[in-house]
């Protein structure tokens, strides 16, 4: 499952203004970019994970239904 560009673009310019950021001024170092690569690829990891999890245990239901 991919994330939606647009969603996430809509949800960090809400936080930006909630807390005041100016997108221009906005500096991310290459060291915090990679960190925070790395922390969305896990989500990522483990969203697909549940929503496998959650397949298979709807198809099992669904067989188990049907004997």
């Amino acid at each position: 499952m991919q994330q939606n560009p647009r969603l996430t673009e809509m949800l960090v310019k809400k936080l930006m203004r909630k807390y005041n950021v100016d997108p221009g001024t906005l500096q991310v170092s290459d060291e915090d970019r990679e960190l925070l690569q790395s922390i969305i690829q896990e989500i990522q990891g483990e969203v697909n994970q549940f929503l496998e999890d959650q397949q298979a245990a709807d198809e099992g239901n669904t067989t188990s239904n049907n004997n």
